[in-house]
């Protein structure tokens, strides 16, 4: 059930990866001003000067020379790239942001400052606090948040003297483009290698729009904390590791009800190899596991109206599945192994989905694609022992009022019941929001069923209209039929 849901999650993930290269960044910009003086003039002059990006900054405190340095900054800000970053106006000279795409409350770094002289560096903590996160998930794949890790066009009033070939087009502002970002970020153009002990968020909020669907979800108190790195861009072959807990509440908002459909709670711990080792790249294949905790909860799949609606034979014989169009809580933890790779999400295998009203179990092999929620799901829906006598409330009523369909019940029965519970194995696939539905079934025939019915009614009724007209009567009848 939840795991539909969990497909946003992982391009996420990988964005945040993203955004956590902004305070690294910040911290070499420090750790290379140690002759300068730190202000908070100078860290958003340097942001602008290297990515496609408008920064604001309140304040920043750095203390490089104790046993345990610092940097801390409040109220960073982050928005697409405007005139006053393209003309380095003095922060002083700018009007407030009055949005951003990406903001935090607080940075908190600490490192160790005798591996500083070594030249390496040893991070004990680097943490956002409260950051604040606008989304944009494209329909192609790419989103509103990459183009601000690439280099500008314009610093300082001049045509970027780093963008060496003039003939390389910079991407569009995210507005105007629905494609990945043709430079993808690679670890290997951060030059120096980091064994770090603490880098995370703490009570993240992220805000989702997913363009294709118009679909809007939040994540809420997302809480991600990378407690072992071993990242060498020189070295990626032995040293490209992290591991990776966090936990979050994931909402999902109605595009036409604006009301809550989905609040689904996450957590899990993996250790994996974020980057490709060859080419340094965000690696587009990642493996772990996530935990679907119990009390997440969603109300009414489109896939199960269509499940509803796809067998008329079952209405027909008495069955109609109850149950499954309320609100469905999860009864316990449930775990599931997944792959991401180029925007897709495969079950690894076979999990199962349990609630109050059904058990959900889709089968390994099972994809949905982020981009556009297109998916292909082989799947087994068993409704409880409770909502299954509901279902099968009309089948003692037909088979009373019309004994004739007893043989053609009796067999569609054998065929959707498991264990005394309506069992319905089901393929779906196209787009979440309007599934094309197959329910897997190998139901009689209605016209095989009811033709020996059919037979008989007719065999009996012309018996009764003969009988005693034909001068060997009922032999004659009995030898023809």
């Amino acid at each position: 059930m939840t795991g539909v849901l969990f497909a946003f999650m992982k391009k996420i993930f990988i964005i945040l990866g993203s955004i956590l290269i902004v305070p690294i960044l910040l911290l070499l910009l420090a750790l290379s001003a140690v002759n300068k003086i730190v202000t908070d003039e100078f860290i958003v002059s340097q942001l602008e000067k290297n990515m496609n990006l408008r920064a604001e900054l309140k304040k920043i405190d750095v203390s490089l020379f104790s046993a345990i340095s610092s940097i801390h900054l409040e109220g960073l800000k982050l928005n697409n790239r405007d005139k006053y970053a393209d003309d380095a106006v003095p922060l002083k000279d700018r009007p407030p942001l009055q949005s951003a795409l990406i903001s935090m409350e607080n940075f908190e770094f600490e490192l160790n400052f005798l591996a500083i002289l070594k030249g390496e560096v040893q991070l004990k903590k680097l943490l956002l606090l409260d950051p604040e996160i606008n989304l944009v998930l494209f329909e192609k794949g790419g989103n509103n948040l990459s183009s601000l890790f690439l280099p500008p066009k314009i610093v300082e009033g001049k045509p970027n003297e780093k963008l060496t070939n003039p003939q390389k087009e910079i991407p569009k502002e995210p507005e105007d483009t629905d494609e990945e970002d043709p430079t993808p970020f690679s670890i290997k153009s951060i030059p120096v290698s980091a064994n770090l002990k603490e880098i995370g968020i703490k009570s993240g909020n992220i805000n989702i729009l997913v363009k294709k669907t118009a679909q809007k979800l939040n994540i809420q108190s997302l809480n991600l904390l990378i407690n072992s790195i071993d990242i060498v861009p020189d070295d990626l072959k032995n040293h490209n590791s992290v591991t990776v807990d966090f936990n979050f509440i994931l909402k999902v908002i109605s595009t036409e009800t604006k009301l809550e459909r989905a609040n689904l709670l996450f957590k899990s711990n993996a250790k994996v190899s974020p980057f490709v080792v060859e080419t340094g790249f965000v690696n587009p294949a990642i493996t772990y596991k996530m935990t679907f905790q119990k009390d997440s909860y969603i109300e009414g799949l489109a896939i199960f109206e269509s499940i509803t609606n796809s067998v008329p034979l079952l209405k027909n014989a008495g069955i109609e599945p109850k149950g499954l169009n309320g609100k469905s809580t999860l009864t316990k933890d449930t775990t599931a192994e997944i792959l991401y790779s180029a925007g897709k999400i495969k079950f690894l295998q076979d999990v199962t989905f349990e609630t109050k009203n059904y058990d959900l179990e889709l089968i390994k092999g099972s994809v949905i694609s982020i981009p556009n929620s297109s998916h292909t799901f082989n799947a087994n829906l068993k409704l409880s022992r409770e909502e299954s006598d509901k279902s099968l409330a009309g089948v003692t009523k037909i088979k009373s009022e019309k004994p004739e369909m007893a043989p053609l019940v009796d067999g569609i029965l054998s065929k959707v019941t498991k264990e005394n519970r309506l069992f319905i194995p089901f393929q779906s696939t196209g787009n979440l929001n309007n599934p094309n539905v197959t329910v897997n079934l190998e139901l009689p025939s209605l016209l095989d069923s009811v033709k020996g019915m059919i037979l008989d009614k007719a065999s009996e009724e012309l018996q009764k209209q003969l009988k005693d007209k034909l001068p060997i009567g009922g032999d004659l009848l009995k030898k023809i039929f």
